[in-house]
């Protein structure tokens, strides 16, 4: 049993969830999280962070991210997780007060311990977005990550594009993807995605594209389900949704200003010269 922050308690779909992102931990297998969009893939992570937590493994733990999410993730962190969370974007003057203040623990002089370059990194997860991942890869290559997440995953979906390389490069125990849409164009995209968490079941990325592009043809189907089932997890609303609330509708009347109520007064009078 995971104890998250402020009491919080998973839906019975997401505990599943959780479950299957610590059984790929446990295996060493990496996976992608593909639930559709508002079925929180951001609170799972959070509950897979806390889980490791846990069992004493605080890190580091590397999350890219689109630049607008950045502070809902990090917001969602500390709302279910005990994690230090820090955010590795900004200018270089910014950045380097990061590494300044953020980066490790400073060894005092005299003191007997690791070498600089081992000790423990002050936080335990570093959100960044994809634009500063590119800019400071030789920084971020440089942390030995646990566990690495990438978040809009579909960005990756060009096997030579660099973001792709880029982050095939930052090396992890262990890699997860979140994405509410695992095929947007064609089934190579997928095969890119399942490259990057297991690259030797799936090297061969074109030649599979190219196996399974007519997925018509008998037994096709239950073949590539058979292959990617351990890899992927995907939920549909519609299949989970017992356990989500109904949508309520809040109405929330707001008083216009002063400016507002001038033009509206204008309009109602026709005063064209506003």
């Amino acid at each position: 049993t995971v104890r998250f922050r402020n009491r919080l308690r998973l839906r019975d779909y997401q505990v599943e969830g959780l479950r299957w992102l610590a059984l790929c931990w446990i295996r060493r297998q990496g996976c992608i999280l593909g639930d559709e969009m508002g079925l929180g893939k951001t609170v799972q992570t959070a509950a897979l962070l806390q889980w490791l937590r846990s069992l004493h493994i605080l890190g580091p733990f590397l999350i890219v991210v689109p630049l607008s999410t950045v502070e809902n993730w990090k917001r969602e962190l500390e709302t279910w997780t005990d994690l230090n969370t820090v955010i590795f974007h900004g200018n270089a003057s910014s950045i380097q007060v990061i590494r300044d203040y953020e980066w490790h623990y400073v060894k005092k002089p005299g003191t007997k311990g690791k070498d600089s370059n081992e000790l423990k990194h002050k936080f335990h997860v570093l959100v960044t977005t994809f634009e500063m991942a590119l800019a400071y890869q030789r920084d971020l290559m440089t942390v030995p990550w646990r566990l690495v997440v990438i978040d809009e995953a579909q960005k990756m979906k060009n096997i030579d594009s660099k973001v792709f390389n880029a982050l095939n490069l930052i090396r992890a125990d262990h890699r997860l993807l979140l994405t509410g849409t695992p095929i947007q164009n064609n089934i190579g995209e997928l095969f890119t995605m399942l490259h990057f968490v297991d690259s030797k079941a799936f090297r061969q990325t074109k030649a599979l594209a190219a196996e399974f592009e007519d997925l018509t043809l008998p037994g096709k189907w239950e073949e590539l389900t058979r292959m990617i089932e351990p890899y992927i997890l995907r939920r549909m609303k519609g299949n989970v949704e017992k356990s989500i609330p109904p949508k309520e509708e809040v109405i929330i009347d707001v008083e216009l200003t002063f400016t507002q109520k001038q033009y509206y007064r204008a309009v109602l009078e026709g005063k064209r010269e506003w």
